[in-house]
């Protein structure tokens, strides 16, 4: 299990050598179809099975668009767990950015919807149904990748506060994003340009964020009891319980992403030996105390403190309440 991923026993799909003649059989159709759709340079990222669906991602340049992500679910109609892999896979996710983006006071929340499609492709009897979602390519990549590199105190906190903005923008919405995380959380500007220089004073950069991955996005007033997913480094204590995912389950997910930009590191680790690491992760989550912070960041314990608390009802009642307390912070 990798911890910066979703676990595949709780939501997404996983690459496995079994499925790489299938994705020899199924790409060269892909990219010809792409081609036909006038995207060239197309490279594929990434592709895995959900239930009996084949979900990818893949990049390509476009004479209108310019660069761009392509994510991609290809479903068996013969297979009955499709209607499932569907209703939470790429389809799903392009109802919820849809959604946000016709409201026009959140449009800033996810990446603009640039195109859609849906195909056939003729790979074996019957056809497979393709849905192709088109996004634009941010060269500056996610928060995790960002966060690799050393950050003064200052750009730390822009960047916990424009993530809070953009979560409680979300919330406001009326949806849960679920799977908050650094690499769910796009950089869509930086300035200046040249930010990865060494010499560069990033100090006062600005930046605007993104969320992206909303395939377990759902309405603030859904009930998920029973229905475990997510990232097992960032799953609120209640989650583990049984629990159905709330605003304070994204307030516990956003409190572990506070401390990992602030020290560097996520709060909580698991044996990578774990021969149970979903269990090994909810004794962290559930028994394990509130992570200390060092002293250069002390100021924010308050807000650690509540924003990781095991009880729900002890947390942030709204992230309206914790950006006012990040305001203050620093």
């Amino acid at each position: 299990m990798k911890d910066n991923a979703s676990n595949s026993s709780l939501r997404q799909a996983k690459t496995a050598p079994v499925w790489q003649a299938d994705a020899q059989q199924i790409l060269p159709v892909l990219t010809k179809e792409l081609v036909k759709l006038q995207y060239r340079q197309v490279s594929h990222l990434r592709i895995g099975v959900y239930a009996c669906d084949y979900q990818g991602l893949s990049r390509a340049m476009h004479s209108q668009f310019g660069p761009v992500l392509l994510k991609w679910q290809l479903s068996k109609h013969h297979c009955r767990q499709s209607a499932q892999a569907v209703s939470s896979g790429v389809f799903y996710e392009y109802g919820v950015i849809t959604a946000l983006s016709a409201s026009t006071p959140y449009q800033r929340v996810a990446p603009p919807l640039l195109a859609h499609y849906e195909l056939r492709l003729h790979i074996a009897a019957p056809p497979s149904a393709l849905i192709v979602v088109v996004m634009p390519y941010y060269k500056n990549g996610s928060l995790s990748q960002y966060l690799k590199r050393p950050l003064p105190a200052r750009q730390k906190h822009q960047l916990i506060m424009q993530a809070a903005q953009v979560i409680t923008q979300l919330h406001r919405a009326g949806w849960l994003h679920n799977d908050i995380k650094p690499s769910n959380i796009l950089l869509d500007d930086l300035s200046p340009p040249h930010f990865l220089s060494s010499q560069a004073d990033d100090s006062s950069l600005k930046t605007d964020l993104l969320l992206t991955d909303f395939a377990l996005a759902t309405r603030v007033e859904a009930s998920t009891i029973g229905h475990l997913a997510g990232t097992p480094a960032y799953l609120a204590p209640e989650r583990w319980q049984g629990h159905g995912a709330s605003v304070q389950s994204d307030i516990y997910a956003f409190g572990i992403m506070l401390y990992e930009i602030l020290v560097g590191v996520r709060p909580l680790q698991i044996d990578k030996q774990s021969r149970e690491p979903l269990k090994a992760w909810a004794v962290q989550h559930c028994q394990q105390p509130i992570p200390r912070l060092p002293p250069a960041y002390r100021h924010y314990q308050p807000i650690i403190d509540q924003a990781l608390a095991k009880r729900n009802k002890e947390r942030y009642s709204n992230f309206r309440e914790c950006l006012r307390d990040l305001k203050i912070a620093y």
